[in-house]
């Protein structure tokens, strides 16, 4: 919702008429919806303190911004040799000299504190505070900020109703009783000649003399004249203990640290996903490897394309031969003829149905090993067609060579 909802806070009873010289069953709270764009007023009205949390219920998005009597405020300027959270602290003991209350009966609210800058600050009564306070937390209205009136129009601007005065000038700046105005008038303007400026009055003022050869502006409510004029320029005073923290600027910084960790974790996530696929990678690379270098050992100086799918030929090729194929049984009785026999080593097998034999390229420590090893063939029922042998190199003593076998007749 893009309108501005102004309140005006009422005195507690047991202030309102002393300050004000009215009925405590004038303190009510008068509200009004602005649109700052069209800056017109949308709708307004008055309801019993009580009830402000009708608001809250009817405009539960609007930006609310309350204002106060501002007799009730005192604002000072204040020069710090500190900043910071040392002027801060410093800052209490140079306001006592200037008041005439006990520090801890009153609540202060100040602008951002420079070393040796002039900070605004204002000073009203803990009591006071803590019913207005009450009024806004209950009214669950998202209050923006809570200021006296003077403090939330423009310098050279003045409000006038039948009973106060709100007036912002260079340098002085109050609120007080219609009665007592022109007496501040001239204390706030005996220094110089006062500049131009824009008053903004009652309707029922229309025909008073009121500041002669100044522009004039008239108004039902000077809660209309505040939000036509608004430009705050001192600092809010729900701050500290009173502080009401906007529910969705809350909800935000709740929100801060879990989607911060939620981040967090999809990050280590993707991290371990992207480290776990590497790794996957990385080890069926090596499978790769270790299963062409099977293949290759077991099919000497075959080409590889394709280890796996090569392999599952290989398979459908020797169950092609159906359970009458002699391939299996001689392989059988060649690996028990083999066994224990550590120095002879196979280097290419090739199976051929047509003729049916068995070809072999073997590596042998010495000839009498490869006699021994036919002579184990033959044992098995196997008939060995020896090739020709000879030394596996220039200087190796193995030797190496052929042989053939076939069934025995």
């Amino acid at each position: 919702m893009s309108d501005q909802l102004f309140l005006e806070l009422p005195l507690p009873p047991a202030f309102h008429g002393e300050l004000l010289g009215s009925p405590t069953a004038d303190a009510e709270v008068r509200w009004l919806r602005w649109d700052p764009l069209a800056e017109e007023v949308r709708e307004q009205g008055s309801l019993a303190a009580e009830r402000l949390g009708d608001l809250g219920t009817r405009f539960p998005g609007a930006s609310c911004y309350a204002v106060i009597p501002g007799e009730v405020v005192s604002w000072h300027q204040v020069v710090l040799p500190k900043g910071g959270r040392v002027g801060l602290d410093a800052l209490p003991f140079q306001l006592e000299e200037r008041l005439c209350s006990d520090l801890d009966s009153i609540h202060i609210a100040h602008a951002q504190i420079h070393a040796n800058k002039p900070t605004n600050v204002l000073i009203v009564e803990r009591g006071l505070m803590e019913f207005w306070h009450q009024l806004l937390v209950r009214s669950a209205l998202r209050v923006k900020a809570l200021l006296p009136d003077f403090g939330a129009i423009p310098e050279n601007v003045l409000v006038f109703d039948e009973r106060r005065t709100a007036a912002h000038l260079a340098g002085a700046a109050a609120a007080v009783k219609a009665d007592n105005f022109p007496v501040w008038w001239q204390l706030a303007t005996s220094a110089a000649e006062p500049e131009q400026s824009q008053v903004y009055a009652a309707a029922s003022l229309e025909n008073a003399d009121i500041l002669p050869g100044q522009p004039q502006a008239f108004f039902e409510h000077r809660l209309e004249a505040l939000a036509a004029s608004w430009q705050p320029w001192l600092p809010s005073l729900l701050c500290g203990k009173f502080s009401i923290n906007d529910e969705q600027s809350a909800l935000v910084k709740k929100l801060v640290l879990p989607v911060v960790l939620l981040v967090t974790l999809l990050l280590v996530h993707w991290l371990n996903l992207g480290l776990a696929i590497w790794d996957n990678q990385r080890q069926l690379a090596l499978l790769d490897s270790k299963i062409n270098e099977i293949y290759l050992n077991t099919f000497p100086g075959a080409r590889v394309v394709n280890a796996r799918s090569q392999m599952r030929s290989q398979l459908k090729a020797l169950e092609s031969g159906g359970s009458a194929s002699p391939f299996l049984p001689w392989l059988e009785k060649l690996a028990n003829a083999t066994r224990g026999k550590g120095e002879i080593t196979v280097q290419q097998l090739s199976y051929a149905t047509s003729p049916l034999q068995i070809k072999l390229s073997v590596t042998a420590g010495s000839y009498d090993l490869v006699d021994q090893w036919i002579a184990a063939l033959k044992a098995q029922g196997l008939d060995v067609e020896r090739g020709a042998f000879g030394a596996a190199g220039q200087n190796d003593n193995r030797v190496t060579g052929q042989l053939t076998l076939r069934g025995a007749e």
